[in-house]
């Protein structure tokens, strides 16, 4: 009976030594793909309300990680790629950052204006979380041009100042309600 435990326990640590050995990688995020973010620093984003104004964001920080790791077979891991930048015009600033975690596949943007609450928005058909109602949309018409994956996010505490946006996968924030101002500002090329 001894011979079959220490076989067993020789078998049972080589096999732990080669799953170690043989693992997850994560991919990292790449820096020069923009479908994800597609800002980087000093780019210019710019808004329009139709009441011939003009609202200009500079991406004044852009930062992300590449969080290539290897891990073992039966190793608890977190494989987490994230990018994000902010922009600011003289009033309003916006922070975006998208998060990929790979143990849970979790995909979703932070997106921040000014002290806001922090909007969460996930990778999901229709979502109500936190007083925050989002809508996935894929192919989506928005002013006459066909979107991929659209967001449309409206803040049902009425208490965010702004209080409803739309987000396009590789595109950015491409509309926004500035509730203290009541102006929808559309994003122009």
């Amino acid at each position: 009976m001894k011979k079959y435990l220490k076989i067993f326990f020789i078998l049972s640590i080589s096999y732990q030594l080669y799953a170690c050995s043989c693992g997850y990688t994560c991919p990292g995020f790449d820096y020069n793909d923009k479908k994800i973010i597609s800002y980087r620093i000093n780019d210019t984003i710019k808004y329009f309300s139709g009441l011939n104004d003009t609202l200009l964001f500079v991406v004044d920080s852009f930062d992300y990680n590449k969080s290539e790791f290897t891990y073992g077979f039966y190793t608890t891991y977190e494989c987490l790629n994230w990018a994000m930048y902010r922009a600011k015009s003289n009033e309003i600033f916006f922070v975006e950052k998208f998060d990929e975690r790979y143990n849970t596949w979790n995909i979703r943007y932070e997106i921040q204006f000014c002290n806001d609450n922090l909007y969460y928005v996930y990778f999901h058909d229709t979502l109500i979380i936190n007083d925050v109602h989002i809508i996935c949309n894929k192919n989506y018409n928005v002013d006459g041009i066909i979107y991929g994956t659209v967001f449309e996010v409206k803040d049902l505490s009425n208490t965010r100042r702004i209080n409803s946006f739309i987000k396009v996968t590789g595109k950015g924030i491409i509309e926004f309600h500035d509730k203290l101002n009541d102006i929808t500002w559309k994003q122009i090329k």
